[in-house]
C-alpha cells in the first residue's frame, strides 16, 4: 500500500495522474467544440429552410470563429471557439492562389442543395476532429464524438467515420 497522510489521503498509490486528467479535459473540450459547431450549423441550416431566407456562413480560422447572418439581417449568430481549440482548416480547400487563412463564406439557399462544408479543429496536443455537412442530405457528420484525425498520418482513426468518408468521396 501507499503512505496515508494525517488527513487520510493515500499519497503513494492509486488516484489520478495529472496527464490523464488533462488528457480527459482536452477530449471533453474537443467534443464540446465540435458539438457547438454542429449546433451552430444546424441552426443556420434550419433558419434557411424554415424562414425561406438565404443565410451566409463565414468561417474565420484566424479569428477562430463562425458567424452566420440572414440576408435581411434579422438572424445573426456568432460562435467563438475556446482558445485551446483552433480552426485548422475549412473544406473544400480554397482555390490554389488564395490565402488558406482568409475567412471562408458559404451561402445556404432555402430549398437548394447544401454546400459541402468541412471544419477541421484541433488542440495543442495534436488531436484533430473534422465536422462535415453532407451535401446530399444536409446532415452534419460528427459520428459519436470520437472521430479523430491522426496527427501523424492525417488519416481518420474512427472505423465508422472511415467508412462514412469512403462513401462520400
Amino acid at each position: 500500500g501507499g503512505v496515508v497522510d494525517r488527513h487520510g489521503a493515500d499519497r503513494a498509490g492509486g488516484g489520478l495522474s495529472y496527464p490523464s486528467v488533462t488528457s480527459g479535459l482536452d477530449a471533453v473540450r474537443m467534443r464540446s467544440a465540435s458539438d457547438s459547431i454542429v449546433s451552430f450549423l444546424n441552426t443556420a441550416l434550419d433558419r434557411a429552410e424554415r424562414r425561406q431566407q438565404v443565410v451566409e456562413i463565414v468561417i474565420s480560422p484566424v479569428e477562430n470563429l463562425l458567424f452566420a447572418k440572414s440576408a435581411d439581417r434579422g438572424f445573426t449568430r456568432r460562435l467563438e471557439l475556446p482558445t485551446s481549440i483552433r480552426i485548422l482548416s475549412v473544406q473544400p480547400a480554397p482555390v490554389a492562389d488564395s490565402d488558406q487563412r482568409e475567412p471562408r463564406r458559404f451561402l445556404l439557399y432555402p430549398g437548394g442543395s447544401t454546400p459541402r462544408i468541412g471544419i477541421e479543429i484541433g488542440n495543442a496536443q495534436g488531436r484533430k476532429r473534422l465536422v462535415t455537412v453532407d451535401p446530399i442530405t444536409g446532415v452534419l457528420d460528427n459520428p459519436d464524438g470520437t472521430a479523430m484525425l491522426d496527427p501523424v498520418t492525417g488519416k481518420l482513426t474512427n472505423p465508422a467515420l472511415v467508412e462514412s468518408a469512403k462513401g462520400s468521396a
